[in-house]
């Protein structure tokens, strides 16, 4: 990566320290930014903030989810698997989406350079609306109504993110078939959490089936994609007969009309 930066860093006097951690106030440029995707865990990535300044350089990462432009010292982190190199390098071994997904930032003076690091789309786990539990699959019954709902939360900094969605569903031969847009809503939301300063975000897909029959039981995969970054997750719908809760009682009235025309036979015969 050879780019220069030369983004003026307002406000750098007003770094400070909270809660004796080397935790930052920084105003970034995000307009600047070099976007890094995590393609795998094995593949280290390596962040290179060049400059022409003999200057020492300084990393740091942002917090997770702040709703502020805080950033921790990278050296602060403790971190083994950052690893700085020479005066300008950072090598990120093992990446992970749930630690490393953030914004690392170099400083040479009032020199900055911006890396925003991200992971495949994290999908939460599919489930009907109105459950409260995770579940692998559920049942309903023929002429239910269902709305199945596919989640992405995201971190602050990512917020903005365009995660568009797509639904499947599996066919008996192990194909998938594209359901129609028409079946779909989507909505973005506070997840209403908050953990100190942090706040997340959910980018939300409901699929909606009416009116359903035998012929709709099947594995349903909602796809979450964030520009190149794919994520799938799947649950299963399975369909009772609406019929299947009064077979009991028409047995019931079967056994009893049996035993009620064998009287009737036997009264006659004497």
């Amino acid at each position: 990566m050879h780019i220069y930066w030369s983004v003026y860093l307002f406000g750098l006097s007003n770094l400070f320290y909270l809660n004796e951690c080397l935790m930052y106030n920084i105003k970034v440029n995000h307009s600047m930014l070099q976007e890094i995707e995590i393609k795998d865990h094995k593949s280290s990535i390596e962040l290179t903030c060049n400059t022409d300044s003999d200057k020492n350089i300084t990393w740091f990462r942002s917090v997770y989810g702040s709703d502020i432009d805080n950033h921790w010292r990278i050296e602060s982190l403790g971190i083994e698997r950052y690893k700085i190199v020479g005066n300008n390098t950072l090598i990120i071994e093992k990446p992970s989406r749930k630690i490393d997904e953030a914004d690392f930032v170099c400083i040479i003076g009032f020199d900055i350079g911006t890396f925003r690091i991200r992971g495949i789309p994290e999908i939460r786990p599919l489930k009907p609306i109105n459950y409260t539990s995770d579940v692998n699959s559920f049942k309903v019954s023929e002429r239910d109504n269902v709305s199945i709902i596919c989640e992405v939360p995201l971190g602050h900094n990512f917020k903005d993110d365009e995660v568009m969605f797509k639904w499947y569903k599996q066919l008996d031969d192990g194909s998938e078939k594209m359901i129609d847009e028409k079946s779909l809503t989507s909505e973005r939301t506070h997840d209403g959490k908050t953990y100190g300063e942090a706040k997340f975000y959910l980018t939300r897909s409901f699929l909606h089936l009416s009116d359903i029959r035998h012929t709709d039981r099947a594995l349903y995969i909602c796809e979450a994609i964030n520009g190149k970054l794919k994520a799938r997750r799947t649950i299963r719908l399975r369909v009772g007969n609406y019929m299947a809760t009064i077979y009991p009682f028409l047995g019931i009235c079967g056994e009893i009309l049996i035993m009620y025309i064998i009287s009737l036979v036997n009264s006659r015969k004497l």
